[in-house]
Formats: structure tokens, sequence, C-alpha cells
């Protein structure tokens, strides 16, 4: 079962690799076509407007503790709640990726922070953090592993 889990995780990070290449390749496109024969009332260029680029990565647990640790991002665990209550970092925010209404529960959080996100294994946590981009959010990371890597490196969890 072990290695079924991480084909399935190395099928996602596959599909992101490829998913990124293909927002890259549409939005330099794009970029592209919005400087070609632009021009103001004045006959003058129009310069292309410049959106954010979202940030969208896997990152280990160790990563994850630091980024933590240093305070700077916002840490959704997108279990059950009775997975949650069962056990999670300290100061996380519990929105249930499999819940009705899960994009309306993130649409109320503020978009351009940072965003560390976790599930149980990586899974539904990876499919969390594209929804939270697809939905306009800037910078969004999974923790790859979930909390069972979290805990079997050794790192806390509480039951609050």
């Amino acid at each position: 079962m072990h290695t079924m889990e991480a084909v399935g995780v190395h099928l996602i990070n596959m599909y992101r690799s490829m998913k990124k290449l293909m927002i890259g390749i549409l939005g330099l496109s794009l970029a592209m076509a919005c400087n070609s024969g632009s021009s103001d009332s004045e006959g003058g260029n129009v310069e292309a407007q410049t959106s954010v680029a979202a940030i969208q990565d896997d990152i280990t647990v160790q990563k994850a503790a630091e980024m933590l640790e240093a305070g700077n991002v916002v840490l959704v665990d997108v279990r059950s709640e009775d997975e949650y209550t069962s056990g999670h970092i300290a100061g996380a925010l519990n929105v249930d990726v499999n819940s009705p209404g899960f994009e309306e529960k993130i649409a109320s959080l503020d978009k351009s922070k940072k965003y560390v996100v976790y599930c149980h294994s990586g899974r539904r946590s990876a499919k969390s953090s594209d929804i939270m981009i697809d939905n306009g959010f800037v910078t969004v990371y999974n923790v790859l592993g979930g909390i069972s890597e979290w805990k079997g490196n050794g790192y806390d969890v509480v039951t609050e």
C-alpha cells in the first residue's frame, strides 16, 4: 500500500509540473499577444499589465517546520474534523477539502498570504493546493507526506 501512495504522489507531482508548464506557456502567449500591436489613443504603445505569478510547491515537513517557526505563513489542515481533533499541528486552521462548500470556505481567506497545507499523507492537500491556486491564491505550499510524515519525523501534534 505504501508503494501505491508513492505512485499516487508521483503522479500528482507529474500532473502539477505539466499544469505549471501549460500555465506558463499560456501566460507567455497572452503577454506576447497583449504587447503586439497595442497602442493608446495618442499612438504610443500600451504597456502590458503584469499580474503576480502564483507560487505552488511541494515542501518537506522540515521546510514546513522552518516556515512555521518563522511565523510568516497560515497553516491549513484539510482533513476531516474528526481527523483534526484526533491530532493536528498547533495553530492549524481546519478546512475539510471533502466538505460541501470547501471553495466558499477558502474564499474567505486572504489570498495574498502564504499558505502551508497538509492532510494525512499529501493527496488531499495536493488537491486543495490546486483548488486554492485556481481560486486566486498567490502562494500555496503542500506538505509532502502530510501529518504522517510530520509525526514520523518527531514533530509534535496537539489535540486541543
